[in-house]
């Protein structure tokens, strides 16, 4: 046909515009309408069997892939579309927690190795459409702090990118930062210490750390600190009691 040797069992597609007959050898086994992908949207589509796509990429049977290009798209005769997918639209107080189903390189040209996790924020894109290796675990809220607010990280996420677990960061308001995947707060959003003329606070030392007034502290040291005065405590500093001053009179 046209050159082309079919055989026995051969499946092709004939693309329109045209008008088409089929010879006494051949069986019409399906019309087939182009699939439009609209802004924000892409189609997921799976290989029936070993073929090479629009984009002379070639797939093996089973595989899946997702063609982002906006317009109509007519699958082939061994593609098949699984489903549209819309985009994940991206804001400064929403990002997308994201899970890494196999070994490969993102959107963003970063190696993601298999079961790794991650966060897309609005830095990184406005809109997100999930490949077929990329899993969204969720969508996570930002934390916001006031001024008089701070908060500790518990394992949170070095500079490399990976966990440092037994670990703690203090977080000081105002500030607005999303939780990494693993990281959690410890105590949740604190209060800063807000200690009046008459009021302190007993503080016990954790581990090893030189204070704000350029003193070594020591695992298991006590002090007080005195009012008036903001006290946000260190991650190497629990906040044992709060004390009031005892008003004596002259007589007693």
């Amino acid at each position: 046909e046209n050159g082309e040797k079919r055989v026995a069992g051969d499946e092709w597609l004939f693309e329109g515009p045209g008008t088409y007959i089929p010879r006494k050898e051949v069986s019409v086994e399906e019309q087939i309408r182009a699939t439009t992908i609209k802004p924000n949207q892409a189609i997921r589509l799976r290989a029936r069997k070993e073929c090479t796509d629009r984009n002379g990429k070639d797939r093996v049977t089973g595989e899946e892939w997702v063609v982002k290009k906006t317009g109509a798209y007519l699958p082939g005769a061994y593609e098949e579309v699984v489903s549209v997918v819309d985009a994940y639209v991206l804001t400064e107080k929403k990002a997308l927690h994201m899970r890494s189903l196999r070994t490969f390189i993102d959107d963003f040209g970063k190696k993601r190795l298999n079961g790794e996790e991650w966060l897309i924020t609005l830095e990184d894109t406005e809109t997100h459409i999930p490949s077929v290796y990329e899993q969204v675990v969720g969508v996570v809220d930002v934390t916001t702090l006031n001024s008089r607010q701070y908060a500790v990280i518990l394992d949170p996420i070095g500079q490399d990118g990976k966990p440092q677990l037994g670990k703690k960061r203090l977080i000081k308001g105002e500030k607005s930062f999303f939780l990494q995947p693993g990281e959690k707060l410890e105590k949740g959003i604190q209060d800063v210490y807000v200690l009046g003329e008459d009021e302190g606070l007993i503080l016990k030392c954790t581990e090893s750390f030189e204070d704000e007034n350029k003193q070594q502290r020591s695992p298991g040291d006590r002090w007080m600190i005195k009012g008036p005065t903001d006290y946000v405590p260190p991650v190497e500093v629990e906040v044992v009691t709060r004390r009031k001053a005892i008003p004596l009179d002259e007589n007693e």
